[in-house]
């Protein structure tokens, strides 16, 4: 299963990047984006299967919703 990563916060991509790793070796995370315009832009462009989307990061909800 491809997943994208949205989240504004470093640490939080790179925490949740280690527990998808452990826990859920099945999820393989094709790209990450710091703020919502960036990452309408990679679902597009990628497709994922999943997407991981940080509601509090700035520009996401006006560019994703």
């Amino acid at each position: 299963m491809r997943a994208i990563i949205i989240d504004d916060e470093d640490h939080c991509i790179t925490t949740l990047k280690w527990d998808l790793k452990k826990y859920c070796p099945e999820v393989e995370i094709v790209g990450t984006a710091s703020d919502g315009e960036k990452g309408l832009v990679l679902i597009t462009d990628i497709t994922p299967d999943l997407v991981f989307l940080d509601v509090r990061c700035p520009g996401s909800m006006e560019s994703i919703c």
